[in-house]
């Protein structure tokens, strides 16, 4: 539960625009303070808040699990390697797979700052949100495997569309990465207050030809 706290904390941190107040200090670095000073007792949050956002969090992660298998973006024949910062709230949870699904537990926010998973990167990744040291496990799983990665979350929420904008900008990295391949794009706004975008990565679907998306490209 402490990267679930930590998470909500970061989250409200953009939410009511006090990003600034933190000067240089990286995502991961502000949740680790914030979080030392809840314990110390030096602010307390608002229980029935937070309940209200895990129950919107917990319902994105579904979403966003049900929304891939729905699209064919994951099957239940692969094996799926989930970067999450809760094994027990995760967007694959709820979703029958035959073969074994792994977990990569680390903390929401952009940057590698900790030592990476050893996590053999043999299947398809997914990922719904930023973390640590994920660019380290999308290099890795490009050399053998596929990914869909993304975000799901409310549409007036200030921290979707920073995460929207993140993965806007990864998918021009993620196409230098992989040179030849391209990175399929899919945006669905049509989902009552929920929206999601997603990079995906099949290297046997003839999607990845760029005369042949499909979806809402950006």
């Amino acid at each position: 539960m402490e990267n679930i706290i930590k998470r909500y904390l970061l989250e409200q941190v953009y939410e009511k625009d006090k990003i600034t107040a933190f000067g240089k200090l990286s995502e991961l670095q502000i949740q680790n303070k914030l979080y030392e000073l809840l314990k110390n007792g030096k602010f307390k949050i608002d229980e029935n808040h937070f309940n209200e956002w895990l129950f919107r969090l917990n319902n994105s992660k579904r979403l966003f699990g049900t929304y891939l298998l729905e699209s064919g973006l994951i099957k239940d024949k692969q094996k799926i390697i989930e970067v999450t910062e809760s094994e027990d709230y995760s967007s694959t949870n709820d979703a029958f797979f035959e073969e074994p699904k792994a977990y990569i537990v680390e903390m929401v926010g952009s940057g590698c700052y900790f030592h990476p998973s050893q996590e053999k990167m043999s299947g398809h990744l997914v990922i719904n949100g930023i973390y640590n040291n994920q660019m380290i496990y999308l290099a890795r799983v490009v050399r053998t495997g596929d990914f869909t990665v993304g975000y799901c979350g409310l549409k007036d929420s200030e921290y979707t569309k920073l995460a929207v904008d993140y993965y806007r900008n990864l998918k021009r990295v993620l196409n230098l990465m992989l040179k030849t391949s391209k990175v399929e794009v899919i945006e669905d706004s049509d989902l009552g207050s929920s929206k999601i975008y997603v990079l995906n990565y099949d290297r046997q679907s003839k999607k990845n030809n760029k005369d042949s998306f499909k979806g809402i490209m950006k």
